[in-house]
Parts: C-alpha cells; structure tokens; sequence
C-alpha cells in the first residue's frame, strides 16, 4: 500500500489541514486586498463624479453666458420701434411680426421686464392680427390685441394728464 492509500477505505488519505496560523495569514492577505480594491473603487468613483460636477457646471457656465447674450438682443429688438419705411403707408408684417417675436422670446426664456409695448406696436400687431403676450411670464397666454390696444391707449391717455 502506497502513503497516500487508508487501509481502512481503500482510497487515497485526504491531505493534512493547514496550520490554523497559515489559514489565518491567507484570510488577512484576502481580506488586505479586498479592502484596498474597495478603497481604489471608492476613489475613482469620487474622481469620476468631481469631474462630472466640474463639466456640469462649465456647461452650465456657457449656457448662462448664451441665455444671457440672447436676453440682451431679443431686449434690443423687441424695444426698438415700429414705424413703415419712408413712403410706405405701413410698416410691414415682417418688421412687426419680428418685433412681437422678440417681445415674446424675451418673456419665455425669463429675462426680465419689458416695458409696455408702444402704441404703434400694439397698432400694427393688431393690424397684422398678431398676439403680444400677456405679460412677462413664461406661461402666459396670449392676449387679444384689441384688448391690450384699449389698455395702452388708457395709459397713454393717462401720461398726458
């Protein structure tokens, strides 16, 4: 019968347990690396979000700085006056349409007050049966312009007096 035979089963003998100190190195070993994998995870995770946080808010830098830039043209645009060309008995529907346009870009996308529209705008908006919006809130309707052309022509009414 060779070493590795039981004369009892007849099969091979069952190799000898390790030393109790040998296992206990081997779990520490394990158990060493498995926490410093979770602390390399950790940190790429957190360089992986800063650097998410740090694009988004770059993202969010150049997007202020467009909203911006549009607020200040659709202001020069929707405050800019309507009046017809010389020798024309109107100004024409692109030239109001553009103006109103603008009036309403402004208020949707937040960027303020507007004064009230001119007289002539209100004018020729209802001419072209245009709608101005109600006000400078981004969820407003639009107003009848007959309605808005009596309330203009009250506060200029009222200026005079």
């Amino acid at each position: 019968m060779g070493d590795d035979q039981s004369p009892q089963r007849g099969g091979p003998v069952p190799p000898a347990p390790p030393p109790v100190g040998d296992l206990d190195d081997d779990l520490r070993t394990t158990l060493r690396r498995m926490n410093q994998g979770r602390w390399v995870a950790l940190l790429v995770f957190a360089a992986v979000a800063l650097l998410g946080l740090v694009a988004l808010g770059f993202l969010a830098y150049q997007q202020a700085g467009r909203l911006q830039a549009s607020c200040h043209f659709y202001r020069d645009v929707a405050t800019s006056p309507v009046a017809a060309a010389p020798g024309a008995a109107r100004p024409g529907l692109l030239g109001v349409k553009i103006v109103v346009d603008s009036r309403e870009a402004y208020a949707r996308e937040s960027c303020g007050l507007l004064p009230p529209p001119s007289v002539a705008l209100l004018r020729w908006a209802a001419y072209y049966h245009l709608h101005l919006l109600a006000g400078a809130v981004p969820n407003a309707t639009p107003a009848p312009v007959a309605d808005t052309l009596r309330l203009a022509e009250r506060c200029e009414d009222a200026r005079w007096r």
